[in-house]
């Protein structure tokens, strides 16, 4: 079994049965982080969709010099934010209000949390939401989780720490 470094080598040189494999092994994590970070499934599929494009596209860019699923937040990341800044809460609320009609989302219990969630996590500035849910809701350490945002592991642990006094305080207010 070829690791993901492997893959991706032979994914740049052209080999789509490696693509695919990545795409494969990388999926679900891409989703959930896109998913923690929209608050929409619908966003999150969009998301999702996009970042492979994205890899597909500059999957060359790839060197081995940090972990490729660390390469591949860091894809994720970006395209969360584009997808954020270019999105109108209106039309996700929309989209989400029409899933739930049609039954294909959680109950609504599941997903009034989720709604809860994601506006808490929403109210954060970007940094401090791309910390919390790189670290916090994908389980990064503060580490990789630096080298996807491009920033120090101090400065990670700086943002979360912001985040949760944040996040605690507007909880502890409903």
């Amino acid at each position: 079994m070829q690791d993901d470094a492997q893959l991706a080598k032979l994914a740049a040189g052209g080999d789509k049965t490696a693509f695919t494999e990545l795409v494969g092994r990388h999926a679900d994590r891409v989703f959930r982080t896109a998913r923690q970070w929209s608050g929409s499934r619908a966003d999150a599929e969009d998301i999702t969709q996009e970042v492979f494009i994205k890899l597909a596209r500059n999957i060359h860019s790839f060197r081995g010099e940090a972990q490729f699923s660390t390469f591949l937040y860091r894809i994720t990341v970006n395209e969360a934010r584009n997808y954020y800044t270019k999105e109108k809460r209106r039309v996700a609320r929309e989209t989400e209000f029409s899933a739930l009609r049609s039954g294909q989302t959680e109950s609504l219990a599941d997903r009034e949390l989720v709604s809860k969630a994601a506006e808490l996590l929403n109210r954060l500035p970007v940094e401090q939401r791309e910390a919390v849910v790189l670290v916090l809701c994908d389980g990064l350490s503060h580490k990789d989780a630096a080298q996807a945002l491009g920033c120090a592991e101090k400065t990670v642990t700086w943002r979360i720490f912001e985040a949760k006094k944040k996040l605690a305080e507007w909880y502890g207010h409903g």
